[in-house]
């Protein structure tokens, strides 16, 4: 059986920028078997539910920062990146690219825009834990739709994840998350276990989980409280 990866229809993609090699390694076919030297690889999925629905409000929560902010993971949009580094490609049914074209904005029912690759943001986590983060790629198909995030500066753990919603052939609609992280630190600095990298993965899988329309509604619930 082949292990060619499905066919994009549409995707954008940054090659530079991030804190780490093998950008983009998250989304070969084979890197459970084989992830990037020295990297703890990870996949995870959770049940959303079924349907078009389901998969179109789960597509919008994501792609507006819905999973991190469920995991009270605060937000800081630093800088859009230039658009002309991360023009979108499209693709034939045969593979082949048929060359850049311009990137469309898209936003959520409630007119919030979707994020883009390039942009580059600050993950919040308590009251001291910062962690600048680049889009690298988006990825926009007709049953999957999600993007790729990877640590954008230097700090303990470095790597990437790629968070998608996707609806299969059964009209099931699942949120995954696969990647890999290793422990960025030098010499004696090195952890001497894997606790931080789990740790990572762990809240990686905290996102999935915020997806899912309990979670959901319960932040929904809080915010109309506020209001």
């Amino acid at each position: 059986m082949s292990d060619e990866q499905p066919i994009l229809r549409r995707s954008t993609h940054v090659d530079h920028e991030v804190s780490y090699a093998s950008v983009g390694a998250s989304q070969a076919p084979d890197l459970m078997k084989y992830p990037p030297v020295g990297s703890t690889p990870f996949e995870e999925e959770v049940l959303l539910g079924s349907g078009e629905d389901r998969f179109m409000s789960a597509t919008s929560t994501l792609m507006t920062w819905g999973a991190q902010k469920g995991a009270n993971i605060e937000i800081e949009l630093v800088d859009k990146g230039q658009e002309s580094k991360y023009a979108s490609i499209s693709f034939r049914d045969t593979g082949l690219p048929e060359g850049p074209k311009e990137n469309e904005q898209l936003f959520a029912p409630d007119g919030t825009p979707y994020l883009e690759a390039g942009h580059l943001v600050n993950y919040r986590i308590g009251d001291e834990d910062v962690r600048s983060m680049r889009v690298i790629s988006v990825i926009d198909e007709t049953n999957r739709v999600g993007f790729i995030v990877g640590s954008a500066a230097e700090s303990d753990i470095a790597g990437e994840a790629f968070l998608r919603v996707e609806m299969r052939s059964d009209n099931s609609v699942w949120a995954v998350a696969r990647g890999f992280f290793y422990d960025a630190r030098k010499g004696s600095k090195k952890l001497l276990t894997k606790s931080g990298v789990k740790k990572e993965i762990a809240r990686v899988a905290e996102q999935l989980h915020a997806l899912t329309p309990v979670v959901q509604a319960t932040i929904n619930a809080s915010s109309s409280e506020e209001e």
